[in-house]
């Protein structure tokens, strides 16, 4: 009974967490959307680098903000000596450079036009699937791993890692290059590493990935203090240097990469930034006090609410108490930290809304710690679980309607997901823009609605099979 107990608990992890990678990259691969600003100016950084001419091997992106080439223009640029640069974190470019540079000798090499339009939109969405796509994959595959790891059970191990690649905002937001959704992985993957049952996990690598993160994204910086400060409570000084040594490897990068691109070490891409991006008397331009009104309006308004968007999310507050009753203080603390930080951040500032976004954008990097808060629906009353696996379909619908229909709605509509994008979707006149694609319309040439039908079908067939796995699976552990 017991070595099969260990056979079981051994093999079963492994078919679920690569179920998993599979139908996430399944379903974040199913849609490109259209690129704004914020992903030109990051593809275009990639572009420079990797192609013949002035800016090769530099990551100037002269071409991209004065003459808009192959349909590529942008306005969220930083200048500095003459040259423009994108005003990002440069970790996103940095994991792109690596997939584009055999991407584009390899199709001159057979005869194809890299540079014509058509193929710079193909090429677009090939590099998204590397630097968003499999880290959100991979993140998901390991946070249910990590989930029954800590006796988290079968049922609300994967509950809580389709939540979070599924029905939050990682899923409409991984559809192209923001860099939001890349960035939120490289936490949640250093998160499950730090506070894996009885030791850290590979503790060099897990400060790298917690290092990176803040490479993707600036904002991440402020959720891995809070995560540093449980290490630090808790670990001893042989672990905490390894995890120094890790996270030392990417901040370094980010150093060099400011030294060189804007003469200053901490000198940072956004400190040169398009002026009308600027406030006088903000810190930076950009960041004042926090807002109670803002605060507000990005948890629970229908313009940028986090918990209107993915109400899945709402489950994380009852959760808290009970871990923290089941004792798992350090966890809870350092997850309740990073919403905090996150969402205070935010409300300071002057760009909150995130210009044209469906859903409240700079919120992402919070929402692995949401999701590790989410409680264990397999031990809870039947009435509760039902509770639950609504308001996940909820927001797996809600995340499924943007992704198909547009990710970057106006800043001025203050309604975007209740009401445009439900409209459109209903009526049939979606995407809002001709670059963006879905599968079901390009590969098997389905009209509106019916295109989502076949994205619709693999996730019930992967839900009924999944099902049968872990109801098999509790079968063969009673007998």
């Amino acid at each position: 009974m017991i070595v099969r107990y260990v056979r079981l608990a051994r093999a079963w992890p492994h078919n679920i967490t690569v179920s998993l990678f599979v139908i996430v990259v399944a379903a974040h691969a199913y849609f490109w959307n259209a690129h704004g600003w914020n992903q030109t100016a990051r593809f275009a950084s990639i572009l420079s680098f990797v192609e013949p001419g002035p800016g090769q091997f530099t990551f100037r992106i002269e071409n991209v903000v004065r003459k808009g080439v192959r349909g590529l223009k942008t306005g969220d640029w930083t200048l500095y000596d003459g040259h423009y640069y994108s005003n990002k974190a440069p970790g996103l470019h940095l994991l792109g450079i690596p997939a584009y540079f055999p991407l584009f000798h390899l199709e001159r090499l057979v005869g194809l036009k890299p540079f014509s339009a058509t193929l710079t939109n193909v090429n677009k969405a090939v590099i998204n699937v590397w630097c968003t796509v499999f880290w959100t994959a991979l993140a998901t595959s390991l946070l249910c791993r990590f989930l029954l790891a800590r006796g988290v059970s079968a049922t609300g191990s994967v509950f809580a890692s389709a939540a979070y690649a599924l029905g939050s905002l990682v899923f409409p937001f991984g559809t192209s290059l923001w860099g939001h959704a890349t960035g939120a992985a490289f936490l949640l993957i250093a998160s499950c590493m730090l506070f894996w049952p009885r030791r850290v996990r590979a503790p060099m690598l897990c400060g790298f990935m917690a290092g990176y993160a803040v490479m993707i994204e600036y904002s991440a910086a402020l959720p891995l203090v809070c995560i540093a400060l449980a290490a630090v409570a808790t670990l001893d000084r042989r672990v905490l240097a390894r995890l120094a040594i890790g996270a030392s490897i990417p901040l370094a990068a980010l150093l060099i990469y400011q030294k060189a691109c804007f003469n200053g070490f901490l000198t940072t891409s956004v400190a040169a930034t398009n002026p009308i991006f600027l406030n006088t008397g903000k810190l930076g331009g950009v960041l004042g006090l926090p807002s109670v009104y803002v605060f507000g309006m990005n948890l629970f308004s229908p313009y940028r609410g986090l918990l209107l968007f993915c109400p899945v999310l709402a489950l994380a507050l009852p959760g808290i108490l009970v871990a923290w009753r089941d004792g798992r203080g350090t966890l809870v603390a350092a997850c309740a930290g990073a919403i905090i930080v996150v969402h205070l951040l935010a409300a300071s500032f002057n760009g909150w809304p995130a210009g044209w976004a469906t859903g409240p954008r700079y919120l992402i990097v919070s929402i692995p710690f949401w999701c590790l808060m989410l409680p264990d629906i397999g031990r809870l009353r039947r009435m509760w679980r039902l509770v639950c696996l609504a308001t996940a379909t909820l927001s797996t619908i809600n995340m499924t309607a943007i992704a198909a229909v547009e990710v970057m709605i106006t800043d001025g509509d203050h309604n975007p997901l209740y009401g445009t994008v439900y409209r459109c979707l209903l009526s049939g006149r979606y995407p809002l823009r001709q670059q963006a694609h879905n599968a079901g319309r390009d590969l098997f040439g389905l009209p509106p609605l019916w295109d989502l039908l076949p994205l619709a079908l693999l996730l019930a067939a992967w839900i009924a099979w999944i099902a049968r796995q872990i109801e098999k699976r509790d079968a063969r552990v009673r007998t």
